[in-house]
């Protein structure tokens, strides 16, 4: 099977600040905390917000704050997940009732609400939330996934000009989305970045499927990439400006990264070598101070990454 991938030119141009940032990541030994669920027999993480409150999944939906776990359960929905939390404590997720119609939910001051996205079919998930209460995700139409973003009540539907369907992932508090969508042909994915008008594609390289989860403020990028046949086997990375930088817990058979917040802590989850998933939690370091923000944003409005295509063989 002949299969197109895409890599990232190095653009020669790139702020002092992004290559800063690329370099102080590469210098220091991550440092892996393990976190499980009590009594689960996996523990996923999810999301995590610049207080270090963490949400994700095991025997059922958590919140995990000041080393407390709190369940996540709606008593009248059979399925409750929770993907990601922002600033003020609100969380979304997705919830099913029948495990064959699936609804998109907000979490706030012990209240859930349920939305959907208009001409959903029977799949609306809730992937992100940024701390203006604007919501990423994405939702199935008859026969094809798409993006949407929920602000100030209106829906607005992503989708990767010339992909074979999109799904948004995390936002930041600029408004910038991150997601994965189908190459045409290969059956392999890429991710991409969104800034509410251009997309921005990329592929780790040699990868067949680029998956990107979660985004902060200073446009830092948290995923995985797997080969075909190697689904169980994943890597994490870590993507600045055009830098990947390997995201791996050691001893692991696969590595998950899901979401990242402004103070460079990450959460994901790994599978260990009697296949079982656990939590974790990491650190990338710190990330730029709100000053220098505004300038990594525009590194990558400015479109730091170019496709470039390989020859077939």
């Amino acid at each position: 099977m002949q299969v197109r991938r895409s890599v990232l030119a190095l653009v020669s141009s790139l702020p002092a600040v992004v290559l800063a940032l690329s370099s102080t990541i590469c210098a220091q030994p991550m440092v892996f905390t393990t976190i499980d669920q009590p009594g689960s027999l996996g523990t996923e993480l999810y999301g995590i917000n610049s207080s270090g409150q963490i949400v994700g999944i095991g025997q059922s939906g958590f919140l995990l704050s000041g080393g407390i776990f709190t369940t996540i359960d709606n008593s009248q929905w059979e399925y409750t997940f929770p993907a990601s939390i922002n600033d003020a404590g609100q969380i979304v997720g997705e919830y099913s009732t029948d495990f064959q119609t699936y609804h998109g939910f907000l979490l706030s001051a012990g209240t859930y609400t349920s939305f959907d996205v208009p001409g959903g079919a029977n799949y609306t998930s809730a992937r992100g939330i940024n701390n203006a209460g604007q919501i990423s995700g994405f939702y199935w139409d008859p026969s094809n996934p798409y993006g949407f973003v929920l602000s100030g009540g209106g829906f607005t539907s992503l989708q990767v000009p010339g992909g074979i369907g999109t799904f948004a992932a995390g936002l930041n508090n600029l408004g910038r989305v991150v997601g994965t969508y189908g190459l045409p042909g290969s059956g392999g994915q890429n991710a991409f970045a969104f800034d509410g008008v251009n997309y921005l594609t990329f592929g780790y390289p040699g990868a067949d499927f680029t998956i990107a989860n979660g985004i902060n403020d200073a446009a830092v990028i948290v995923g995985s990439w797997c080969t075909y046949g190697s689904f169980g086997s994943c890597h994490g990375y870590v993507l600045t400006g055009t830098q990947f930088v390997p995201l791996d817990v050691p001893g692991a058979s696969g590595t998950f990264a899901q979401g990242i917040n402004d103070n460079g802590q990450v959460v994901g989850f790994y599978i260990d070598a009697y296949g079982n998933e656990h939590g974790f939690l990491t650190s990338i370091g710190s990330t730029p101070e709100p000053g220098t923000l505004l300038l990594l944003g525009s590194a990558l409005s400015m479109l730091a990454y170019r496709r470039v295509e390989r020859p077939k063989h």
